[in-house]
């Protein structure tokens, strides 16, 4: 096959100096020179319409070049002002995107189930309420609640959690009854020990009024008792006085009888004495007549005087001083204790029937009150128990209502 000749055209600048093409030929009008190839065999040169053609592309290309070469310099060749910019800018958007991405994350597992061990449940819990299946929400106390896996395992287990649902429900049922036993065992109690708070209030309040009746007749009591003393001790004095007047009376009457004893004569034995003189006490062995207190002498006279001094004052009248006088006044006095003394024993005796009951009385506060704190007592003590099998009721309800949603099917929205 004959050779074919191809002439293109190629810029001196993308010219090798040590090139050696075949035509050395330059054309002066566009400084391009001419290379001849052998095409498929034929030897053929290019027309300068398509050389013409040839050098745009070649030109074209060579834009293309500098225009994504220029691209990729402002990258490295920014202005100092601008690069802080630049670089903050990117930071900035950098960080907004990982918080951004974080914010997503947590969004997303508050939407998630937890996973074993993880919390579920309490204070300060922002996370979707649920575990995942095979494993239940465990209330530990009121401010956490964990995602607890079937027991003796350490992940959820689906076949597990069965059992663990059939296992809690089993065990609900006993605590049931067990809880309604001790709620009747302590409304029985508490039933006891509000009768008996209500007859320890009685007793109280009866052994209240007994002791105010007792108070009363005490009260009562001692004011006889003060009377009596007074009406005794006035009894004392008027008998005093009576035989005082009823000595000088008589030694008035006995001037000259020779019986009786002499001036500052012994009177013990006869107790009486002549001329106007008194038989005077010395002592419980011994008695001497003589004259009246506050007098030197004695006389019939004054005698008389002392008789009538002391009468008056047995009467308490100026105008009753005779013995007689001197006598009933003595008996009144007398007649006026013995009705103070009958009207103390009545108050006595009213005294101590009252303190009798009042002591009866509360003797049978004291047992009911015995009694109420003991029934009391025994009342908290099964409410304790009640409360304690109603919280374990409770507890066990709640981890057989846990187990029964983490086998329970999802319901699809």
């Amino acid at each position: 096959m004959p050779a074919e000749t191809s002439t293109y055209i190629m810029p001196s600048a993308f010219r090798d100096d040590d090139s050696c093409p075949e035509n050395n030929d330059h054309e002066a009008t566009g400084g391009l020179s001419v290379v001849s190839r052998v095409v498929f065999g034929q030897n053929y040169q290019r027309s300068p319409l398509k050389k013409f053609g040839l050098a745009i592309m070649v030109l074209a290309t060579a834009g293309a070049t500098c225009a994504f070469v220029s691209r990729s310099l402002p990258a490295n060749q920014v202005a100092p002002e601008s690069a802080g910019a630049l670089t903050e800018l990117g930071e900035e958007k950098k960080s907004k995107g990982k918080h951004k991405d974080k914010k997503h994350k947590k969004d997303d597992d508050k939407d998630k189930c937890g996973e074993p061990f993880s919390k579920c449940g309490g204070t300060d819990f922002e996370g979707k309420p649920c575990c995942q299946r095979g494993c239940a929400c465990i209330k530990k106390s009121e401010f956490y609640s964990m995602c607890a896996a079937p027991q003796g395992l350490n992940k959820c287990d689906l076949d597990e959690a069965k059992k663990m649902d059939k296992k809690w429900r089993k065990k609900v049922r006993p605590l049931k009854k067990h809880a309604a036993r001790k709620a009747l065992h302590y409304k029985t109690k508490q039933a006891r020990a509000d009768k008996l708070q209500k007859a320890f209030v009685q007793a109280k309040s009866d052994a209240m009024n007994a002791l105010k009746k007792a108070q009363a007749a005490k009260a009562e009591m001692d004011k006889q008792n003060a009377t009596l003393k007074a009406a005794t001790k006035k009894m004392h004095f008027v008998g005093w006085e009576k035989d005082q007047a009823l000595m000088w009376w008589a030694t008035a009457d006995n001037e000259n009888n020779k019986d009786c004893g002499g001036w500052s004569g012994d009177c013990t034995a006869s107790k009486c004495c002549q001329h106007g003189c008194g038989c005077i006490k010395k002592n419980p062995f011994y008695s001497q007549c003589g004259p009246p207190k506050g007098e030197k002498s004695c006389s019939v006279a004054i005698a008389k005087a002392s008789a009538k001094k002391h009468a008056i004052k047995a009467t308490g009248d100026k105008d009753k001083f005779s013995a007689k006088d001197a006598k009933k006044a003595c008996a009144d006095q007398v007649e006026k204790v013995k009705k103070n003394k009958e009207a103390l024993a009545k108050y006595v005796k009213l005294h101590d029937t009252t303190h009798k009951e009042y002591i009866k009385l509360h003797k049978i506060r004291v047992e009911a009150e015995t009694m109420r704190d003991r029934s009391k007592k025994v009342a908290e003590e099964a409410k304790a128990a009640a409360d304690k099998a109603k919280k374990e009721i409770t507890l066990a309800q709640q981890g057989a209502d846990s187990w029964a949603d983490s086998v329970r099917e999802p319901v699809s929205v």
